[in-house]
């Protein structure tokens, strides 16, 4: 059937089709590229977003390892008054 239409095309000089064809399937490539740019940009900011998670993380590590380096101090030390 396509065949038939594209000999009629040619015979009566429509050439215009397969400037439709050409169009159509621009847009289908257009629409497929920001149907990736928004899926591209969606992992973007859940990337970003587990990474300020882990540097939340390793930051929350460091208070507490600061918090717990005096208070063993302090329990080192109360050992060692209660035995005196």
């Amino acid at each position: 059937m396509q065949k038939v239409f594209w000999r009629v095309c040619r015979l009566y000089d429509f050439s215009h089709f397969s400037e439709i064809r050409i169009a159509r399937s621009k847009d289908k490539v257009v629409s497929e590229l920001t149907e990736t740019k928004k899926i591209a940009s969606a992992w973007e900011r859940r990337l970003v977003e587990n990474l300020r998670h882990a540097i939340m993380g390793e930051m929350v590590a460091m208070i507490a390892h600061q918090w717990k380096q005096p208070l063993t101090a302090l329990l080192l030390n109360q050992d060692v008054l209660i035995r005196a």
